[in-house]
C-alpha cells in the first residue's frame, strides 16, 4: 500500500507541477552531446567534468539516442525508485528487528516534501538515496559481495557518495574482523573502467564542480554580506506552507549559507519533531549497538555536519542522500514514543480514523509541495526558457554567452557558455581572488563574450565595481532583450541580456525560436 502510495503522489504531483530541476538540464546538455556524438562534454570541443553523475547520465544518453524523452525516462526511473526504496527502508529495518519503525520509515519516505522533489525533477537523487540503503540492507544481511555491487553503482551515480563505502568498510571490518579484500576488488571491478577513461579524457576523475563551489561560495562568503549570502541561498523548496516556517536568526548569522538546512531541522514544527523523533531514534540505536544503524547513523552524521560548518551553499538536494537514515531515525524515535503512550491516548479499536488521518497526510503534502513546485516552475516556463529560445534565434552559432544559470538557459541556447561560477568552465576560478572585487568584472574583460545574461542585483554589481575600475561597461554592452517573471502578483524576476557593442547585427533565425523536445 505503501508503494502504491508513493508511486500516486509522484505522479500525480508530476503532471500538476511540471516541475524540472534546473540543474537536470545541465546533466541533459551533456547528455544529449554525448549521444549526438561530440563527447560527454558541456560546451562542444571543451572537455570539462562538470557532471557528478556519469552512469544516470549515460542512461539519458541512451535513451535519447534511440529517440525518446529522457527527461520523461529519467523522472519515470526516479520516480519507481522512490517507490522502492520504501520497501527497503521496512525491509531493512524488519531485518534489524524494528519491523513496527520499518513501517513508519516507508510511510514518511512515500510522503515527505523532499522526497516527492527530487523523485519529480528529473535528477539522479532518489536513485542515489535508494542505492545507499540497498547497500546497507545488504550489509545487515551480511551480503558483502552485493553490499559493494550497490556501492560500485552508487560511486558512479555520485561520486562523493564514497564516504560511505569508507563507513562501511569500517563496520564489516569491526563487525566481521577481516577486511573483505574480493568485495572490494568487485567494487574497484565496477568503478575503474569510469575512473580510467575519465582520467584519460579529462585528465581527472573528480568533478570540477567540488573545487569550484568551495572556490566561488567561499568568496561569497568572505566578500559579501549576510544578507546577501541568504538571498543566494534563499528559496527552500520543501513544499511546506509559508505560515509553518520561522527563521532562527540568531543560527543564520552563524551560519547564513546553510538557511535551508536550518529552517528544514529548526524551522518549521513539524521537520522540529521529526528531528526530536530523530535524535531519540539515535539515543536508542546506540544502546541497542547495532552496527549497521550505528554506521549509517555516523555517516549521516558527518555528511550533514560538514555541510553546516563549510561555507558551500546548501542545496536542499544535498539532502537527499542521508534523508533515509534520518527517515529510519525518526522511525525509531516515533515508534518508541508510540510504544511508551498511555493506553488511554492510544486509538484501538478505531483504525478508520488511523487510516484517516495517514490519507490527510499524504493529500496535504502532496497538495502543498505541487503548489510549491508548480509556482517555482513559472520562472523557468515565463523567464529562463525564453530567454535561452531567444539567444538561440539571436546569436550566431559560434557566440558565447556569460552567465550564472547554465541550466535552463544555456541547454535552451544551444551556445557556448562561459560560466562565471566554474561549474562547466574551471578557467573562470583564477578570478576568485582574496583581493578581487568583482570577479564577473574581470571575466567580462578577459574574455569580451559576445552576450552577458544578468540578473538585476548582478548587474548593479557588476556596474559598480566597472565604475571603480573606470571600465566601459555601458560603452561595450547594450541591452539586447529583457525576460520577467511575476510571481503572486509581486515577486518579480528579471533576467537582461547584454550584446557586446561593435559586433555586426546578427538576423533572427526563426527555426530557432521552436522549443528543442527533453
Amino acid at each position: 500500500m505503501t508503494v502504491v502510495v508513493a508511486l500516486v503522489i509522484r505522479i500525480t504531483v508530476a503532471f500538476a507541477s511540471q516541475y524540472t530541476n534546473e540543474d537536470y538540464m545541465i546533466t541533459l546538455r551533456y547528455a544529449e552531446n554525448l549521444a549526438g556524438g561530440h563527447g560527454l562534454v558541456y560546451n562542444v570541443g571543451e572537455r570539462v567534468l562538470g557532471t557528478t553523475t556519469p552512469l544516470y547520465t549515460l542512461f539519458l544518453a541512451l535513451v535519447a539516442l534511440v529517440r525518446q524523452s529522457p527527461t520523461l525516462c529519467g523522472k519515470g526511473l526516479n520516480i519507481l525508485s522512490d517507490s522502492v526504496l520504501c520497501l527497503l527502508l521496512y525491509a531493512w529495518l524488519r531485518h534489524e528487528r524494528l519491523e513496527r519503525a520499518g513501517r513508519v520509515a516507508a510511510f514518511i519516505a512515500a510522503i515527505h516534501p523532499l522526497n516527492i522533489q527530487w523523485a519529480i525533477s528529473g535528477m539522479e537523487t532518489s536513485l542515489v538515496a535508494t542505492c545507499g540503503v540497498w547497500s546497507l540492507y545488504a550489509l545487515s544481511r551480511r551480503s558483502i559481495v552485493e553490499t559493494y555491487v550497490a556501492l560500485g553503482i552508487l560511486f558512479l551515480l555520485r561520486w562523493d557518495t564514497v564516504l560511505l563505502a569508507a563507513v562501511i568498510t569500517a563496520v564489516v571490518v569491526l563487525r566481521d574482523r577481516r577486511l573483505p579484500l574480493a568485495a572490494i576488488g568487485t567494487f574497484m571491478a565496477i568503478v575503474a573502467p569510469w575512473l580510467i577513461v575519465s582520467t584519460i579524457y579529462y585528465g581527472n576523475p573528480i568533478p570540477v564542480t567540488a573545487r569550484a563551489k568551495m572556490t566561488v561560495y567561499g568568496w561569497e562568503a568572505d566578500h559579501l554580506p549576510v544578507d546577501r549570502v541568504r538571498i543566494e541561498a534563499a528559496g527552500h523548496g520543501m513544499g511546506l506552507t509559508r505560515w509553518l516556517r520561522f527563521e532562527p536568526t540568531w543560527l543564520l548569522r552563524r551560519f547564513p549559507t546553510q538557511q535551508k538546512l536550518l529552517n528544514f531541522v529548526i524551522g518549521m514544527p513539524g521537520a522540529c519533531a521529526l528531528t526530536i523523533a530523530a535524535c531519540t531514534g539515535l539515543w536508542l540505536i546506540i544502546r541497542h549497538r547495532s552496527p549497521v544503524l550505528l554506521g549509517a547513523s555516523l555517516w549521516c552524521l558527518f555528511y550533514v555536519g560538514s555541510f553546516m560548518v563549510s561555507r558551500v551553499l546548501l542545496f536542499s538536494w544535498y539532502l537527499i542522500p542521508p534523508m533515509p537514515i534520518y527517515t529510519a531515525l525518526a522511525a525509531i524515535g516515533l515508534d518508541a514514543a508510540l510504544t511508551r503512550m498511555p493506553a488511554s491516548l492510544k486509538p484501538r479499536g478505531k483504525p478508520q480514523l488511523v487510516w484517516a488521518a495517514l490519507a490527510a497526510c499524504a493529500v496535504v503534502s502532496g497538495w502543498t509541495t505541487a503548489t510549491t513546485l508548480r509556482r517555482s516552475q513559472r520562472i523557468e516556463a515565463d523567464a529562463r526558457i525564453p530567454m535561452g529560445v531567444w539567444l538561440r534565434a539571436h546569436a550566431r552559432s559560434t557566440d558565447r554567452v556569460l552567465l550564472e544559470p547554465i541550466g535552463y538557459i544555456g541547454y535552451y541556447s544551444h551556445r557556448s557558455i562561459i560560466d562565471v561560477i566554474g561549474l562547466v568552465s574551471p578557467d573562470v576560478l583564477q578570478f576568485y581572488g582574496a583581493s578581487t572585487r568583482s570577479p564577473w568584472l574581470e571575466q567580462v574583460i578577459r574574455y569580451e563574450p559576445e552576450w552577458c545574461v544578468l540578473r538585476p542585483i548582478e548587474l548593479d554589481d557588476l556596474r559598480r565595481a566597472a565604475a571603480a575600475q573606470d571600465y566601459s561597461w555601458d560603452v561595450d554592452y547594450s541591452l539586447a532583450h529583457t525576460e520577467t517573471c511575476i510571481r503572486d502578483g509581486e515577486d518579480r524576476l528579471d533576467f537582461y541580456a547584454f550584446h557586446r557593442n561593435g559586433l555586426s547585427p546578427v538576423q533572427p533565425d526563426p527555426s530557432a525560436r521552436k522549443r528543442p523536445r527533453q
